[in-house]
């Protein structure tokens, strides 16, 4: 008698999925406040503090995306550089 195994594949994945500007502009607005009061850039886990953001991938994603943008930058040790987000 054949043993037969199914499976089932989720297809409703938000893997590369871009992210929609409403939610990007708050998160850019809250990540130059921070900038501007505390005169440097959030480290990843508070930049997943300030967005709401709850896992490590989920920020990585969003700081990918605002490198994209010209938003910020990220140096050599992967630390994050204002980019346009310095400019008036």
């Amino acid at each position: 008698m054949p043993f037969f195994c199914s499976l089932t594949l989720n297809v409703r994945s938000h893997h590369n999925v871009p992210m929609d500007k409403e939610k990007l502009t708050p998160r850019i607005k809250e990540l130059s406040r921070f900038y501007r009061e505390k005169g440097r850039m959030p480290s990843f886990s508070e930049l997943g503090e300030l967005t709401g953001l709850r896992s490590k991938n989920a920020v990585s994603q969003l700081v990918d995306r605002l490198d994209s943008m010209n938003v910020l930058k990220k140096d050599d040790k992967g630390r994050l550089i204002p980019g346009s987000l310095a400019a008036p």
